[in-house]
């Protein structure tokens, strides 16, 4: 009796340290899920923050975009302007030119006919 005993006792010892080792397992098993679950967790918050910064850097960037096309658009405007006044500066020195011009071939023309008045009127 007391062989079946002591076989039975290692039988149950080694039933208890298969147990043990099982139970071992599953807790290295749900420790190991846990661990991947936090770092899918963490992954997935990295992901998020860099979304969210990148996003911002996009919105930060679009604006900058709009800023310096206003900033165009605006210099644009004045540059037009700013040649309009050239080219009504340009017509208007060029009629004073035209019109000096004018003055001269008329002035010239009476100069002309004076001294053919003059010298036809004396001889």
């Amino acid at each position: 009796m007391e062989g079946t005993r002591k076989k039975t006792q290692q039988k149950l010892a080694y039933m208890q340290k298969q147990e043990n080792q099982y139970h071992f397992k599953q807790q290295l098993k749900v420790n190991k899920v846990r661990e991947i679950e936090e770092k899918r967790e963490n992954v997935i918050n990295i992901k998020q923050s860099l979304m969210k910064d990148y996003k911002l850097k996009k919105e930060q960037k679009l604006s900058e975009i709009q800023q310096e096309a206003e900033l165009l658009k605006e210099q644009r405007r004045n540059n037009e302007e700013t040649l309009k006044y050239i080219k009504m500066e340009e017509l208007s020195h060029n009629r004073n030119k035209y019109e000096y011009i004018k003055s001269q071939q008329i002035f010239f023309s009476e100069k002309k006919r004076a001294y053919e008045v003059y010298y036809t009127s004396y001889n």
